[in-house]
């Protein structure tokens, strides 16, 4: 980082020597006279920098020393495209404080992630959740229905894109199958769209397979959903267990239903609201047409 800074840094003089010549000319008269008056200036900064770089190092070390005091109770995780944001916003309203892939659970229990599954207490941090080398007591591994879970990964997912490929490729428990698929040209003489389906697919089995070895519990989102509010109290409550809440706290059946169905009512809505846009898309391609 320092070393970027300073190349910005010295592009930045370039071209402000570049467009101003008489300001770069005061600026170096200043700097003279600065080395005049304090000809140490330049070894001082060099060792202000270098006692930056070790208070960081020590400060990462502080950080390993603590990754067994960083212990959440619970990580809920599937297969990209497995409803964890649902799963997350229905948890955390019914009172079980859980963040997603993109945050720092230093709140809650643990947290709601398709990417965290493969986490390992070796490192820092995964996605743009910072985990400080923390660990989760327990897994739970959430299922949703096949074929809407598949369609939703191989169609929103970037799975041909060489980032997301190298993100696969190079968590630590990537099966060796699918690395062998996508560095394969086996795809790649296909088309485009029998490719996604392909890596999806692929994608989705093996992931599923090393879920099922680490959790401790699996559950249907369809069932946390459920119409029947017995099948999904008792969802929530098996959840809020592994969660190492007291059964006084957890929510009672009246609260998840009332939970559970201002949310099928809004999911509803999102997407009688995704049809009509839809719609009105393809009828303005059919006017354009014509």
């Amino acid at each position: 980082q320092q070393q970027q800074q300073q190349q910005q840094t010295s592009n930045d003089n370039e071209i402000d020597k570049n467009e101003n010549p008489e300001q770069q000319q005061q600026m170096n008269e200043t700097n003279k006279k600065e080395e005049k008056e304090n000809p140490h200036k330049q070894e001082q900064q060099q060792q202000h920098h270098q006692q930056q770089a070790i208070e960081n190092i020590e400060q990462e070390e502080i950080f390993k020393d603590q990754a067994n005091k960083l212990a959440w109770s619970l990580l809920i995780s599937g297969t990209p495209r497995s409803g964890t944001v649902a799963a997350e916003k229905t948890l955390t309203k019914l009172g079980l404080y859980v963040t997603n892939d993109q945050h720092f659970p230093s709140v809650g229990k643990g947290m709601v992630s398709w990417m965290h599954v493969l986490y390992s207490s070796t490192d820092q941090y995964i996605g743009g959740g910072k985990l400080m080398y923390g660990t989760f007591q327990t897994i739970i591994h959430q299922r949703r229905n096949v074929l809407q879970s598949l369609t939703s990964l191989i169609y929103t997912e970037p799975l041909l894109d060489q980032h997301y490929q190298r993100f696969i490729m190079g968590l630590p428990y990537a099966n060796d199958l699918t690395k062998a698929i996508l560095q394969s040209q086996t795809h790649k003489r296909t088309n485009q769209e029998r490719s996604k389906q392909l890596v999806g697919l692929i994608m989705y089995v093996e992931w599923q397979l090393f879920v099922i070895r680490v959790s401790s519990w699996s559950y249907r989102l369809e069932d946390l959903f459920h119409r029947d509010s017995d099948i999904s109290t008792s969802i929530v409550n098996r959840i809020f267990e592994f969660a190492n809440v007291p059964e006084p706290k957890r929510p009672t059946k009246s609260r998840v239903q009332s939970i559970i169905r201002a949310e099928q009512q809004k999911a509803r809505r999102r997407t009688r609201r995704r049809l009509r846009e839809e719609e009105e898309e393809q009828e303005q391609e059919e006017n354009v047409k014509h």
